[in-house]
């Protein structure tokens, strides 16, 4: 009985170690895919990140020309007002 039951264990051993190594192949693809998936959503954040900052740059310039502004506007009135 031993004989018959040795080569069936070693066959069962080798299918187990085939399908752990697919396993192994298929679950690096995956983690490939997801890492690239990732990267590119990292780089989209980035790329919002500094649209961010460009549109801050932008209010803060637009903040200082309005304040500009005004003062030309009330340095007018005042000399309208004399």
């Amino acid at each position: 009985m031993t004989d018959k039951v040795a080569p069936l264990t070693t066959e069962h051993l080798r299918i187990m170690r085939e399908d752990i190594a697919a396993f192994r192949a298929h679950m690096t693809e995956e983690f490939a895919e997801m890492k690239k998936r990732f990267r590119t959503q990292e780089h989209h954040i980035v790329g919002l990140r500094r649209d961010e900052a460009i549109a801050s740059e932008e209010i803060t310039d637009l903040r200082h020309q309005m304040d500009t502004m005004l003062l030309r506007l009330k340095a007018l009135e005042d000399r309208a007002a004399h």
